[in-house]
Formats: C-alpha cells, structure tokens, sequence
C-alpha cells in the first residue's frame, strides 16, 4: 500500500508537472515494454490523467532501441523522457529483503 498523501505534491518536475520515474536496467526480464504499454493505456483510459504527466526512464543498455522505438510506436513520446545515466558514483539498495522476488 503506497501513503499518498506522503507523496503529495512531491512527485513534479521543476516546471510543475508531475511524473513516474522507474530506476530499473534495461534488461528484457525487467519488463519496461509492458510498463510503456501500460502507460500508454493509462492515458487513453484515465480522464484524471492528463498529457501534463511524465514517464522519466534513466539508464541504458541491451534494451533501449526497442524500447524506444516501442514508445514511438505508442505515441507516447512527448510523455517519455529517456535521460541516459544519471552519472551516480554508486547506487544504494539499502532495503534488509527484497518482497518481489527473483525471475
């Protein structure tokens, strides 16, 4: 269960709008096409959502010709923001179990 109100009012880009960023490689098992995808139909069902929101997808790799070109296939473009690395010195998973799994 996510605590919205947590959130509230931090998930916005400088200019105001909001967006999800996924922190993921791009690797075939990790599925971004279907997030893409999913995105896409969130937008074509959801009225509260309007084009005002954002996709911000960090990283690289084996994947992201595909991907990308799925998002231009989708439409979803002006929406999809791919910013390449992040330049981090190091990344911290710092959680004692991860609940998800393995695939």
């Amino acid at each position: 269960m996510v605590d919205n109100e947590h959130f509230e009012g931090r998930v916005v880009r400088p200019d105001g709008a909001p967006y999800f960023f996924v922190n993921t490689r791009f690797l075939p098992r990790k599925n971004l096409d279907g997030l893409s995808k999913a995105f896409d139909e969130l937008f074509a069902r959801a009225s509260a959502l309007d084009s005002s929101w954002y996709l911000k997808i960090p990283d690289s790799g084996e994947m992201e010709d595909a991907w990308r070109g799925l998002s231009n296939e989708l439409g979803n473009t002006e929406q999809v923001e791919w910013l390449g690395c992040l330049g981090a010195g190091a990344f911290a998973h710092v959680a004692h179990s991860e609940a998800w799994g393995w695939f």
